[in-house]
């Protein structure tokens, strides 16, 4: 039996580190990074993209359906498991997730998660109502925190409100300030102006960002 380890991360915040770390639990990587080949591991799958995107977008995952599939031509009756550490690593939506475990499937492989500790086919209704469940589960928290994430951002802006703009004495008093021929300080500026020295000086610091 020959082994493939699948690995996605959505962005470039994100690290491979964890997952990896969790294959070298499961000694399917030795410490030092390395395929365990003394258990059949022949290949490490590595990509960074959004489980959003197209499955036919991410090169690694077909570089693994092209290792299958010429695999499978040689010898026919090789049995192929394509490990990785969760269903959510396919995809964030439950049409993605079953694109790609149809595509291992169709190649001539079995799935296995780490997390769900299962082998997922998609010619088996017990394996077709798992992935359904726990897809639709996977997309309804990234769904909830995308619209938490929304909501923050509306009520910060809401909280914040838009930047105040220097009233009209203030940006004369500025201009003052910058053209200065008479060596008049900061408080005898703010004094002719009617405006703070607290004020000239947060408007001053401002306006130099």
């Amino acid at each position: 039996m020959k082994i493939c380890i699948y690995i996605r991360k959505s962005t470039n915040h994100q690290s491979f580190q964890r997952q990896i770390q969790l294959f070298k639990e499961y000694r399917y990587l030795l410490d030092d990074g390395t395929l365990n080949k003394d258990i059949g591991v022949v290949g490490l799958y590595t990509e960074s993209i959004s489980g959003r995107k197209d499955v036919d977008d991410r090169k690694e995952l077909s570089r693994l359906i092209k290792y299958i599939d010429e695999t499978k031509q040689i010898n026919p009756n090789e049995q192929i498991t394509v490990i990785c550490e969760s269903l959510s690593r396919l995809s964030r939506t439950l049409i993605g997730v079953l694109d790609v475990i149809g595509m291992i499937n169709n190649a001539g492989a079995v799935l296995k998660t780490l997390k769900e500790g299962f082998d997922f086919r998609s010619d088996s209704a017990t394996s077709r109502l798992l992935i359904s469940l726990i897809a639709a589960v996977n997309q309804f928290e990234v769904e909830v925190l995308r619209e938490r994430v929304s909501e923050g951002m509306r009520a910060t802006k809401k909280k914040i409100g838009r930047p105040r703009v220097p009233s009209k004495k203030v940006k004369a008093a500025l201009e003052v300030m910058d053209n200065n021929v008479n060596n008049l300080s900061v408080e005898q500026i703010a004094s002719a102006f009617g405006v703070s020295k607290r004020t000239l000086y947060y408007a001053k610091k401002t306006q130099n960002l």
